[in-house]
């Protein structure tokens, strides 16, 4: 459970920083190409010092095996950018958070990981949660927009569940250095080929340094994911949209209203819901 909090809360500050550097005006797919590289760079320096072999970690099976998790985020990555240019933010951070209901029964069929059938009507009650702490309740339908928003919700529960499923055959670190390494080679190859799209010189360094935390991201999900149920850390790292809004309200001088504290309520309150009834469920499908 430590990996899994740890990544909670280093995921939250890692989202609220990125939308600091995107409302300074830097450019989506260089911010991920700069900082992945930067956090695969210290993942392979990582390796290295814990002894891990050149052999081991850049050989054809290993790449094999660390492919699919890396297409995906990177997919998860490019449809989420796209589809910010047809629907709002809000929109887009509640659709993404479906993938709480694509799941459950992908990580049953693909990794056989029996999931609590209490995480569907959770799921409901966590996006209401979610929706109410965006603090911007209208919902604009837009055909393109809520399509793109959804297939990254699915590149994203792919990506979670391969991940994990790569760590059979291979190093979990290893894992974690290859999808963050190729996935910011294929997204920042479109910043590559689209000059128009700027370089942002000027956020250089403080990039980098992000790139730091992009880093420990890594290990502590890889950790969690190899630790607990997919479907778990999924329902877990919703808690991170509470945290987003108090680093906000605390850090950004954002505002922070009743709605939206009953919003985290719900969250929190799915959790816990899942936490004493999720388990019992569990044990009574095993007997």
């Amino acid at each position: 459970m430590f990996y899994l909090f740890l990544f909670v809360v280093l995921d939250a500050f890692g989202v609220s920083f990125s939308k600091y550097f995107f409302n300074l005006g830097v450019h989506p797919y260089f911010f991920v190409f700069l900082s992945g590289l930067t956090a695969a760079l210290l993942l392979l320096t990582y390796l290295l010092i814990k002894k891990i072999s050149l052999l081991k970690i850049f050989n054809k099976q290993t790449i094999k095996s660390a492919l699919p998790t890396s297409i995906f985020i990177s997919l998860a990555s490019l449809f989420g950018f796209l589809s910010l240019k047809y629907i709002s933010p809000t929109n887009y951070a509640l659709l993404f958070r479906t993938n709480l209901l694509f799941i459950p029964w992908l990580s049953k069929i693909i990794l056989k990981e029996k999931a609590s059938w209490l995480l569907y009507p959770l799921g409901l009650v966590v996006l209401t949660g979610v929706w109410l702490l965006n603090n911007d309740w209208t919902l604009y339908f837009n055909v393109s927009g809520y399509s793109l928003a959804l297939l990254a919700a699915l590149m994203s529960a792919f990506d979670f569940i391969y991940q994990k499923k790569a760590t059979i055959n291979i190093n979990k670190d290893v894992v974690a250095f290859w999808r963050r390494l190729i996935s910011a080679i294929a997204v920042g190859s479109i910043w590559l080929l689209t000059p128009q799209l700027g370089f942002s010189n000027k956020y250089f360094i403080k990039i980098m340094l992000f790139g730091i935390g992009l880093f420990l991201i890594s290990l502590a999900l890889i950790r969690a994911l190899v630790s607990q149920k997919v479907a778990k850390v999924n329902l877990y790292s919703n808690i991170t949209v509470m945290l987003i809004a108090l680093i906000s309200y605390f850090a950004f001088n954002e505002r922070l209203t009743s709605i939206q504290i009953l919003g985290g309520g719900l969250i929190m309150g799915a959790i816990i819901v899942y936490n004493i009834y999720g388990r019992y469920d569990l044990r009574n499908n095993s007997g």
